[in-house]
């Protein structure tokens, strides 16, 4: 009797391992697998959320208040915590931890971009997509949406980490990397290296008429297609 209930409890044992076992290898619950995010309305709608969600962070706090802090708006008083002191006094470098967080957060927010523009791309590739005329007309409006927050990213990188714009000078001066594909799996070294500022606001302005666009050729279809604008 003794060793059955062993054997038992080996037996349960084994079976609770496999059953945690095949637990693991899912998904998280809040999570989708990439080729399978944007293959319906519902995930559109939650990727375009995800984009203007990005909106919250790069309007305010550091994103507004360091460049103020650099210019002649600030002075520092007998308190002062040093808070954005290396800006104020400009002597930061790339390593500076707010630049760094300025940096990779608007580009975060590009990634995001990059992954639903190609995400619409691909809907006439895959025959297991099944949208509405009116959902895809919608889908077109999102995607208008993306263009322009790509536009505004790249915008205000310009703004804050290149030189004025002369016309002179721009096919000479140092722009952007232009990253405009979603490609995760690129290591550091094969990322893009800084595209001329001309380059950079030429990339801006197209991606500025591809929202117009896409915006614009809405009207007809779409009663809310200026929802957000």
């Amino acid at each position: 009797m003794v060793n059955m209930k062993k054997i038992s409890m080996i037996a349960l044992t084994i079976l609770t391992l496999g059953v945690t076992s095949c637990d693991m290898d899912k998904m998280p619950y809040d999570a989708v697998p990439t080729e399978e995010a944007l293959t319906t309305i519902v995930g559109f709608e939650e990727a375009r959320a995800g984009i203007y969600s990005v909106y919250l962070g790069l309007t305010g706090g550091s994103y507004v208040l360091a460049p103020e802090v650099q210019a002649d708006a600030f002075n520092a008083v007998a308190d002062f915590s040093n808070k954005y002191g290396e800006l104020h006094r400009w002597t930061f470098e790339s390593t500076n931890s707010t630049v760094e967080t300025i940096w990779s957060n608007y580009y975060a927010a590009i990634g995001r971009v990059n992954f639903f523009i190609d995400g619409v791309g691909k809907i006439d590739e895959n025959p297991e997509i099944e949208l509405t005329e009116t959902q895809r007309q919608q889908i077109n409006v999102y995607e208008g949406e993306a263009y322009f927050t790509r536009a505004y990213c790249y915008f205000y990188l310009a703004t804050l980490f290149c030189r004025d714009y002369d016309v002179a000078t721009a096919a000479s001066t140092p722009g952007l990397p232009l990253q405009v594909k979603y490609e995760p799996k690129l290591s550091a070294t094969q990322y893009p290296g800084r595209s001329s500022l001309e380059d950079t606001y030429k990339q801006i302005l197209e991606d500025l008429e591809e929202a117009e666009e896409r915006i614009e050729t809405a009207k007809n279809g779409i009663a809310d297609y200026d929802r957000y604008i």
